[in-house]
């Protein structure tokens, strides 16, 4: 039988990391003194969600002491599901919370998804496996990896940056995932970006290329360099994402990435300028 306990209280047991004993409020087992349904508890972390055997379990929230947070699923006191990651930001950042917090790579029990090798290398280099990683490093090839997959009702955690694609969520939601999408960082224009960008290109002499790695590159760019900035300077693209995000900026893209790795974009510079040196001598 369920009793409610008043908030805040101690006398309905949270069990688990240690990070969450403390105060509690919500649904109780009389019989056991243990959390069961919902409720939030309130330790040097915070929890906010299902609980079962004075454990979260289910759909919740938990909060690291530092302000970290994770919308997700959890079994048994512990997130739970598949871990799909789209960068190396996103490994980095991610693992960064992990260690602020009471677990370890032991607590998360799931594959591991990898967008792309810089991706795979970071989480690789953990010494933990990749399960899964698509044969194109863009999320249209993420997703066409688990196409032999039965997604239906599996729980997938995507730690990635605040502002990306929604297609990798959205594609693995219409195919019955229940996809947990984790804010691990943002990416933000440094306050003197303006005054740098000003400096550089609107030096006597600009640089003969600029390099962009993804589309929130591009974007940040536009934001801050003067509007002539690229005139003369050839540009260099990642891919085919970040080269439409470039002409939408009104940036025209010179070379463009066949594998879309930073190895991949070097490669292609290399390319156009041993195509140019051949055109001059014909």
């Amino acid at each position: 039988m369920l009793t409610v306990v008043p908030a805040w209280s101690h006398d309905c047991r949270v069990l688990g990391n240690g990070y969450l004993t403390g105060e509690y409020a919500g649904d109780c087992d009389e019989h056991t003194e243990r959390a069961q349904g919902q409720g939030e508890a309130r330790g040097a972390d915070t929890y906010v969600g299902s609980f079962a055997k004075g454990k979260p379990d289910g759909k919740g929230t938990y909060t690291w002491e530092n302000g970290a947070r994770l919308d997700g699923n959890f079994k048994d006191g512990k997130a739970h599901g598949t871990g799909v990651f789209t960068s190396a930001n996103g490994v980095r950042f991610f693992l960064e919370r992990l260690d602020r917090s009471g677990a370890d790579w032991r607590s998360l029990r799931a594959k591991i998804c990898a967008i792309g090798p810089a991706t795979r290398a970071a989480i690789q280099s953990l010494h933990l496996k990749v399960d899964l990683m698509g044969k194109e490093y863009v999320a249209e090839s993420l997703v066409e990896a688990f196409a032999s997959h039965d997604l239906a009702r599996q729980r997938v955690l995507l730690p990635r940056a605040a502002v990306a694609r929604d297609l990798v969520p959205a594609e693995l939601g219409r195919r019955g995932a229940r996809v947990d999408v984790v804010e691990a960082y943002r990416t933000g224009i440094p306050e003197d970006a303006r005054a740098r960008a000003a400096e550089i290109f609107c030096a006597q002499r600009k640089p003969d290329w600029i390099t962009f790695t993804s589309s929130s590159t591009v974007r940040n760019f536009a934001h801050v360099a003067p509007a002539n900035a690229l005139e003369g300077v050839k540009v260099a693209s990642i891919g085919p994402v970040t080269s439409e995000t470039a002409r939408r900026c009104g940036i025209q893209v010179t070379a463009e990435a066949r594998v879309y790795t930073t190895d991949g974009v070097v490669e292609a510079i290399l390319e156009w300028a041993a195509n140019a040196r051949e055109c001059t001598r014909i």
